[in-house]
């Protein structure tokens, strides 16, 4: 396959991950606004996973060289992570936690199989929760570029 075309083939795979995510944050009337935010950022993902786990859904979202990792209960926080240079794509990680709670690391790094990603922040769904973390995305994608 040429390079074109398994950039077109990771994109199309990444749309389907961005659905998945979209349509879960739909599903709920109290979840409509993630689902809004994350529409208007959906240009800037570069690489998404949904994993439904038993206890709920938990969405991976790589923005930059930022994995957030949002939850399928609106009572959860996000929490915001560093991508280490050449971590593999989180559609593919090995030994993938199997609980929600393995995702929260506030404070701590998060281990997806051999990478560690560096904890960095948490998003806090209350008051103006979108102008923020937008702005934060902003600064996040402008800071990566295509290797």
């Amino acid at each position: 396959m040429s390079d074109r075309g398994r950039e077109v083939f990771d994109w199309l795979l990444i749309r389907d991950e961005i659905v998945k995510i979209l349509a879960l944050f739909e599903q709920q009337a109290t979840q409509s606004d993630r689902g809004e935010f994350w529409k208007k950022q959906a240009h800037r993902i570069r690489d998404a996973r949904f994993v439904d786990l038993d206890e709920m859904a938990v969405c991976l979202i790589v923005i930059g060289e930022t994995l957030v990792v949002e939850f399928g209960d609106y009572a959860n926080a996000g929490y915001v992570y560093g991508v280490p240079a050449h971590s593999p794509s989180v559609r593919r990680p090995a030994n993938l936690p199997n609980r929600a709670g393995s995702f929260k690391q506030r404070g701590y790094h998060l281990k997806i199989g051999a990478v560690v990603y560096p904890f960095k922040d948490r998003i806090i769904h209350a008051g103006d929760w979108q102008t923020r973390t937008g702005q934060a995305i902003a600064q996040w994608a402008a800071g990566w570029s295509r290797r």
